[in-house]
């Protein structure tokens, strides 16, 4: 409490005022009020009403004598004496929580993510103006409503949505990517993060959600996964036949050996080469050679199993994977694909059918005595080159109890 004369020259001073600024009680009567504190007068009125006997309750700045800046409001009023009381209270605090305040509330009005704040039930109190801009929602539009029956898609796994309510509703933070929708009806991904809002108590008393549009990051995600998906089918299959190409094959070759000596399982290999494919080219054309090729592969797959490893290694020679097959199960397959190519007539680009085409085959089976797939390769190798010694368009398999080549045709 400060009392000044007309000329703000201080009076008194109690010990509250003196802790206020610093001084000793002697220190302020020898000060004016000019000299410690800034009140300005909104306007002349003011200083009349006070020269009138109302209270007047302005707020201002007063230095202390270490020459910091306090934050101060003042009630004065005029005493019947003549002089002024001003009663003092500091509100630097205040101002500084203020100050805050207004810079928070500035920052979430312009923030470049949508803000959305609700109570405890999930009604909305509060949306930011980024959330207008992005859903087309204003606020009077969805205040008081669920999010789910706005601007909320709804398309969310189960186990996630139960899994983000549970987090928050915990006092925990949740994040998670959303399909919502706009006002237009158009959808759009986002990026949310959900957080509680605590009292001093430790309750939950409301939630802010805070969200940005990923459906640009979606969609460019979705064409990088495709262009990915297609590098990798074309790292994997041959770009004439659409079969695995012989790399690829030769890893699914090391995989299948793995798995076989793994379950002790049987696994055997055929090798496939055209017969006499140069003359197809030289007759007909390369052009008619790759269509030759490209029926052949359709053909063969059409022959196969769903569970066998059909690759193409280069030329016309091709090879098939065969999981679980006896070897006398396998050398019947291969009879079978080996009729299936006599039996066709493929086309050239001219449309003559070409009724000639056939193919040999050498058959092996996998057994321990094996150490990787380039002995099971060499022993269907072997077999085939048996299979074409003995005229072609025949299967040749590979004993190696007997250590030879039987033929069949």
């Amino acid at each position: 409490i400060f009392i000044a004369n007309s000329n703000v020259q201080f009076l008194d001073v109690n010990a509250a005022g003196c802790k206020l600024l610093g001084y000793t009680r002697e220190e302020v009567q020898q000060s004016n009020v000019q000299d410690v504190a800034k009140f300005p007068m909104k306007s002349p009125v003011q200083f009349i009403e006070l020269m009138e006997g109302k209270t007047l309750i302005i707020e201002g700045e007063a230095f202390r004598k270490d020459g910091k800046l306090v934050c101060v409001e003042i009630s004065a009023r005029k005493l019947p004496n003549g002089s002024f009381q001003g009663i003092v209270r500091d509100i630097t605090e205040r101002k500084q929580t203020e100050e805050k305040l207004r810079q928070l509330s500035s920052a979430v009005e312009h923030s470049p993510s949508a803000i959305v704040i609700t109570d405890v039930n999930g009604n909305i109190e509060y949306v930011n103006p980024k959330f207008t801009e992005l859903t087309g929602y204003t606020f009077d539009e969805v205040h008081g409503k669920l999010p789910a029956n706005t601007y909320g898609a709804n398309q969310m796994h189960s186990e996630t949505g139960v899994g983000h309510w549970q987090a928050i509703s915990a006092g925990k933070e949740w994040r998670g990517e959303m399909l919502n929708r706009r006002k237009n009806g158009e959808t759009y991904w986002e990026a949310v993060s959900i957080s509680p809002i605590i009292d001093p108590n430790g309750t939950v008393t409301h939630f802010v959600a805070v969200s940005e549009d990923i459906t640009l990051r979606k969609e460019n995600e979705e064409k990088i996964k495709r262009l990915n998906a297609g590098l990798e089918q074309m790292a994997m299959t041959d770009h004439l036949t659409s079969l695995y190409n012989r790399r690829y094959f030769m890893q699914r070759g090391v995989e299948e050996l793995k798995r076989a000596k793994r379950n002790s399982q049987p696994l055997a290999l055929l090798m496939l080469d055209i017969d006499e494919f140069k003359k197809v080219n030289d007759t007909y054309g390369h052009e008619a050679g790759d269509l030759v090729l490209q029926q052949v592969a359709a053909s063969l797959k059409s022959s196969l199993r769903e569970i066998d490893i059909l690759g193409r290694l280069g030329g016309e020679e091709f090879a098939v994977l065969l999981p679980n097959p006896s070897l006398e199960g396998a050398v019947l397959l291969a009879e079978r694909v080996r009729q299936t190519i006599a039996n066709t007539s493929f086309k050239t680009p001219g449309d003559v059918l070409i009724s000639t085409v056939t193919i040999s085959i050498g058959v092996a089976a996998f057994t321990d005595e094996m150490s990787d797939t380039d002995d099971l390769l060499r022993n269907a190798d072997a077999a085939m080159y048996r299979a074409k010694d003995s005229g072609r368009n025949c299967v040749g398999v590979y004993r190696a109890a007997e250590e030879d080549v039987k033929r069949r045709s």
